[in-house]
């Protein structure tokens, strides 16, 4: 799409459902904007290739309540399958310090202007396959939005 700032103007005119607002893709360098279509489709629009470079400072630290919003989209963008409240839910326990796992997980997230990006979970699971016993570290999340 050649002019990617017109197409968000138009969006944002039809009141579309944005699931993810503008931000640079790192792999492909370009512009993107996620919608999702009235059949529940997301639907992606992008800019050519090459043509989102941005250089910005990444921030990242720990999660807190006040992240609560951003947070949870970013758990529904990854985990579509669950509801916004669902993972709000999940956010809120887990940001409190009570995840709903007897097993410590926390939350950090990255920042470019202030602005949530991504985000990654960080804890231990019980037991993994092929695991000696003792407790495997868990790692799970994206940093969707690296170039914002």
């Amino acid at each position: 799409m050649d002019d990617f700032d017109a197409a968000v103007k138009r969006v944002r005119s039809l009141k579309a459902t944005v699931v993810e607002e503008p931000h640079v893709n790192p792999a492909p360098q370009h512009r993107e904007m996620w919608l999702r279509d009235p059949d529940g489709y997301v639907v992606v629009i992008a800019s050519p290739d090459g043509k989102g470079i941005v250089t910005r400072p990444v921030h990242v630290r720990l999660a807190v309540s006040a992240d609560l919003d951003a947070v949870a989209r970013q758990f529904h963008a990854l985990w579509p399958d669950g509801s916004l409240a669902k993972h709000e839910e999940e956010a809120r326990a887990i940001l409190a310090g009570s995840p709903p796992s007897s097993m410590p997980l926390v939350v950090f997230v990255a920042e470019v202007n202030r602005q949530v990006v991504g985000f990654i979970e960080v804890g231990l699971r019980s037991h993994a396959d092929g695991c000696d016993g003792r407790q495997p570290g868990l790692r799970r999340g994206l940093v969707r939005r690296a170039g914002a």
